[in-house]
């Protein structure tokens, strides 16, 4: 019986891919996993049943599959959980589901990305507040100790997401592998919206790094007149001199 249910197409889709896919009843899904269907099985493209119901949008179907047993946190080639599609499409039910059933925030894919990460670069503001209310590591970094803070200044997020981030935690003064934190990373990229939001929900304006640069020398130094103007209606200090003296 079991050996049937798993029987698969040239796309090693199973009956139980193609319920997810349709957005099948819980009847169906429900017999299906008690008749031995494997949710754990991947397509030709990857996908278990779980992601090609996150994927599709189909909440009742992720809600069927996880209630009757369905692994919330299998992860792909890529390092990709159900949470990590979730997040990147911000589909934010999908995603309250998926945490509600233990999906783990803190795992990351090969890229070094995370949920958060991941919602923060596609600009997903509700999605970046439903993984941060669940207990999503704000200050979590990558390979190149960046942190999500670090992606939002680096991606130019909106106002909304840098909020939540220092609301939720995120720690402004904490530097990557290159020296910059996320207020230096805002300044070099020219995000003067970033700039703003980042200062005006308390990021410290005067840190330097081990050069004894400060954002105000980034920005003089690239010319950016607007990231001046700004940091120093912040209080920046013009008068800190770097390790050249500068």
């Amino acid at each position: 019986r079991g050996a049937v249910v798993n029987l698969a197409n040239d796309q090693q889709n199973t009956a139980l891919h193609h319920a997810a896919w349709n957005g099948a009843p819980d009847e169906i899904i429900k017999a299906l996993l008690e008749g031995g269907a494997n949710a754990s099985l991947r397509n030709s493209g990857g996908a278990t049943p779980l992601d090609i119901a996150v994927l599709r949008g189909h909440v009742d179907v992720v809600k069927s599959l996880l209630g009757h047993g369905a692994p919330v946190n299998l992860a792909n080639e890529q390092n990709n959980t159900a949470l990590h599609h979730a997040a990147w499409h911000g589909a934010v039910e999908v995603v309250k589901v998926l945490l509600d059933h233990g999906a783990n925030s803190s795992l990351r894919n090969i890229a070094g990305e995370s949920p958060l990460d991941m919602a923060v670069v596609r600009g997903h503001p509700h999605a970046v507040k439903a993984l941060l209310e669940s207990g999503a590591v704000v200050n979590l970094a990558n390979d190149q100790n960046n942190t999500a803070l670090h992606h939002a200044a680096w991606n130019g997020a909106p106002d909304e997401i840098i909020k939540a981030l220092l609301e939720g935690g995120a720690n402004a003064s904490l530097r990557n592998s290159g020296g910059a934190t996320p207020l230096d990373i805002a300044v070099l990229r020219g995000h003067v919206d970033v700039v703003k939001s980042l200062l005006g929900h308390g990021a410290p304006v005067n840190l330097a790094n081990e050069q004894k640069n400060t954002a105000l020398h980034h920005a003089a130094w690239h010319g950016a007149v607007e990231a001046v103007k700004v940091l120093l209606d912040h209080g920046a200090n013009s008068n800190l001199r770097n390790i050249a003296g500068e």
